[in-house]
């Protein structure tokens, strides 16, 4: 076998390839590559079927795309938990005539009551910027909490999230019933693995969209994996791979599995176009490619190191917090002053702030410029990139690639 060194275009550290090799991992900063065949890529292209690349690291899906369309992926954080700590949406777009498609990848959600609706990005075309999501990712448990309530609802809380602020109708079609059951019925077995007793069900209809004086035709669907009942047990079984989903799922998950999810296999929507034909090419060779589970691993040690930090952080308060009980009576009552005082600030900036002080949050502008809201609990918000982490007295140490952004007056 010939083998050839080659350099981590994240560390720089050199790589040793050997001749056939499909991806290759860094010893050094732990980085995977999806190599990827030219031969292939060739006869791809012939058949409409591209290669959606995530920036250098390689391939994270392969879909057919039409002709004089084009997709792109963007990233949702709205969806995640820690069966998939990274997910990306699909959109393509025709600009001619003004169409897209949008193409949601699978989320295991938690069923949980009274979670608040927060504000989504923009998905892009005629997708609205200022949807509402009716997820809550729980950054302690790691998991994506989403009532269920039925399917309407589900329907009814989709347009709201994907084409916010336009009035929609809608009618049952049966074109695409085998395909989407099919695709829920593959993640039946992670389902069992959840301990949860689902069942699948599928939404697929014609759209009408008004918005003002226009009018547009598309079509929505969805597969879904959905409760059966609402007694369902506790599991604590410690295998999180996706079954059937990836050659290598989702592992390193250290918590114990608790039951009563649900689960979103995938769902789409096709904008200003009622193009069957595409959307069953499109179902018939959409993919997920390796990498798209490595970055989910990743990510999840990431997280899993900031919990290891928080634990420690929180064992020396404790450490420091027993020392405290020797100091003398005038240092407590000191102490005591002290909090009453933090407390007394608080509560005047929930009152100067009311609307805010009523939702329980505090926003912040972050490194992007952006804004972003916080349980008011926390007196500190950090960022480092995407991921925020709040605490509330600010002895968190968590390294120099974290920024703590400020409060918005």
């Amino acid at each position: 076998m010939k083998f050839v060194e080659i350099r981590c275009r994240n560390c720089h550290s050199p790589l040793n390839y050997k001749e056939g090799m499909t991806a290759i991992r860094c010893e050094y900063c732990g980085s995977t590559f999806v190599l990827e065949n030219e031969n292939a890529n060739n006869k791809n292209a012939e058949n409409n079927i591209v290669r959606v690349t995530y920036e250098s690291r390689g391939p994270i899906y392969t879909t057919y795309v039409p002709n004089g369309w084009t997709v792109a992926y963007q990233e949702n954080s709205t969806d995640t938990s820690k069966y998939s700590c990274r997910a990306f949406n699909l959109l393509f777009t025709e600009p001619k005539e003004n169409r897209a498609l949008v193409f949601c990848p699978y989320a295991i959600y938690q069923d949980a009551k009274g979670v608040n609706m927060l504000n989504m990005y923009n998905l892009g075309g005629m997708l609205k910027s200022n949807a509402v999501s009716y997820s809550n990712v729980d950054y302690m448990t790691l998991e994506c909490k989403r009532p269920w309530k039925d399917i309407n609802t589900y329907f009814a809380e989709r347009m709201n999230e994907l084409v916010h602020g336009t009035s929609v109708q809608s009618r049952k079609i049966n074109d695409f019933d085998e395909i989407l059951f099919k695709t829920a019925r593959s993640y039946l077995p992670f389902a069992q693995k959840l301990g949860d007793d689902l069942e699948p069900a599928i939404i697929d209809c014609e759209l009408t969209l008004s918005k003002g004086s226009a009018t547009y035709k598309g079509i929505y669907l969805a597969s879904l994996l959905i409760p059966k009942n609402k007694e369902r047990k506790q599991d604590t079984t410690a295998d999180t791979s996706l079954f059937g989903l990836f050659k290598k799922g989702l592992g390193g998950i250290e918590n114990s599995l608790s039951a009563n999810h649900w689960i979103r296999c995938c769902d789409m929507i096709l904008i200003n176009s009622s193009d069957k034909d595409m959307l069953r090419k499109v179902l018939d060779t959409l993919k997920y490619e390796g990498l798209y589970a490595v970055l989910g691993e990743e990510e999840l040690q990431k997280v899993q190191q900031i919990q290891m930090q928080g634990a420690l952080q929180r064992q020396q308060n404790q450490i420091r917090a027993s020392q405290q009980l020797s100091r003398t009576l005038n240092e407590t009552s000191n102490l005591i002053n002290d909090s009453y005082r933090q407390r007394s600030q608080v509560i005047d900036r929930m009152i100067s702030k009311s609307s805010e002080g009523i939702r329980g949050v505090n926003s912040y502008t972050d490194t992007y410029g952006d804004t972003v809201q916080a349980d008011v609990k926390y007196d500190h918000i950090y960022q480092n990139g995407n991921t925020f982490v709040g605490v509330e007295d600010g002895t968190l140490e968590l390294g120099p690639n974290w920024t703590e952004i400020k409060r918005k007056d």
